[in-house]
Formats: C-alpha cells, sequence, structure tokens
C-alpha cells in the first residue's frame, strides 16, 4: 500500500505524498518571564503532547494532551514556578515531534 521514511517524516501511499512534519512555528515572548504563546502547525489530526523539559532533558511541566485537528493552532502556558534558564518546548504526536529551546528570565 505504502511506504515510510520516518526520519523525514514522509510517507508515501496509494493517494501520494503524506507529509506529518509537525512545526513550532514561535514561542513568544522568548526570552519569557511568566507566560509563552507557542504556535504550531500540524498537516494531519492527530494527538499531541505538549510539554516542557529543562537542560538536563526531565519533563518539568505537561503543557497539555490532547486531540488536534489538521492545521495551525496556537498554546498559551504559565511559566510561573520555573527558575531563570533554557528549557525546551516538545510537541510529540504519533508521527513525530517537534522541539524549540526556550529562555525564561526574571
Amino acid at each position: 500500500i505504502g511506504w515510510c521514511d520516518w526520519s523525514s517524516d514522509v510517507c508515501s501511499s496509494d493517494l501520494g505524498w503524506i507529509d506529518y512534519t509537525i512545526t513550532i512555528q514561535s514561542i513568544h515572548p522568548n526570552p519569557a518571564d511568566d507566560r509563552i504563546t507557542l504556535a504550531f502547525h500540524i498537516p494531519s489530526s492527530q494527538s499531541l503532547s505538549i510539554q516542557i523539559y529543562d537542560i538536563a532533558g526531565r519533563c518539568i511541566r505537561s503543557v497539555r494532551s490532547q486531540w488536534y485537528s489538521a492545521g495551525r493552532h496556537s498554546v498559551q502556558t504559565d511559566l510561573t514556578g520555573l527558575p531563570c534558564g533554557i528549557y525546551f518546548c516538545r510537541i510529540a504526536g504519533r508521527y513525530g515531534h517537534s522541539v524549540r529551546r526556550l529562555v525564561v528570565v526574571r
């Protein structure tokens, strides 16, 4: 029926090419103080988890885990309680993930 190259998040099917790439378009503001807006795009409907990791790779905050339709989305999250430092926002879905750096300043 088709094949997938999971290293590039692109699949072939009888209907043509399917792009499963999850893209974090922006984190605003960055550097941030107490709140951010995370804008992202997904080409196909799927369940996503959005998490924040510290520099050591530990998940320190689960922002949201829910079903999203294909298209552009934005999520606001509160950073209260996070000390100053470098963090990573990660969006993960069934077919892959996307990561962007976040700097928290006070």
